[in-house]
């Protein structure tokens, strides 16, 4: 007994249809055609079996795509006749799509989508990515970029609180040696007491040390 035997024989045990009435035929799938697929039943070839159960049904509803080689169960709505022919059942399936006004809904083995009303999500084995109105955020190995990661990296705001420290009291310090400076002359040196004047002014106001809280977004963490 072949796999396709085996196959027919086994679905045929597990969903009861051993006796199938004339209107329903187990079927090997030949061929998939966008919301129609070709498939076998015997030796008989049988094109255009809709994969959903309403005419351009699959425009607002659900489409299986079956995978080539797998079995169908076929329901013929003709009775007897095979021309309105409907897969209602899959032993194997490359795809599931759902639409339905403003949700798109789509899975296979290496995509899934979902859609409403504009806002995506999409995971694919090398990434996933959310859009939601304006922003969007993809995810991959090790990096994470948000709204197209224009602006570059975020900082780290502990190391930059600590540079901004750092800077800001190496500029209190200078501010404090100019404060102490004192023209040598002053009847004599009237550019060194203009600029000593003009000095004192800077020198006098020391900055606030950068705290933490002034320059940290919590709503966004990493």
């Amino acid at each position: 007994m072949d796999k396709i035997t085996q196959i027919r024989s086994l679905l045929k045990d597990v969903t009861g249809t051993a006796s199938l009435p004339d209107h329903f035929h187990l079927m090997e799938v030949i061929a998939v055609n966008g919301d129609t697929c070709k498939a076998s039943l015997n030796e008989l070839i049988l094109p255009e079996i809709r994969l959903s159960s309403i005419i351009e049904g699959s425009e607002n509803g659900i489409l299986i795509t079956p995978s080539i080689g797998s079995i169908i169960l076929v329901a013929d709505l003709s009775k007897g006749d095979l021309r309105d022919l409907v897969a209602i059942s899959y032993s194997s399936v490359d795809s599931i799509r759902v639409l339905n006004q403003s949700l798109t809904f789509f899975l296979d083995a290496s995509t899934f989508l979902a859609e409403i009303a504009g806002n995506k999500i999409k995971m694919n084995k090398e990434s996933i990515s959310l859009l939601f109105g304006s922003s969007s955020l993809q995810l991959t190995d090790n990096l994470i970029r948000l709204n197209e990661g224009e602006n570059s990296g975020l900082v780290k705001i502990e190391e930059l609180v600590a540079r901004l420290n750092t800077i800001e009291r190496d500029i209190n310090d200078l501010k404090t040696l100019w404060s102490s400076w004192q023209a040598v002359n002053a009847a004599m040196e009237p550019d060194a007491t203009s600029l000593h004047t003009a000095v004192m002014v800077w020198a006098g106001s020391h900055l606030q040390e950068t705290t933490k809280n002034e320059i940290e977004n919590t709503k966004i963490i990493h």
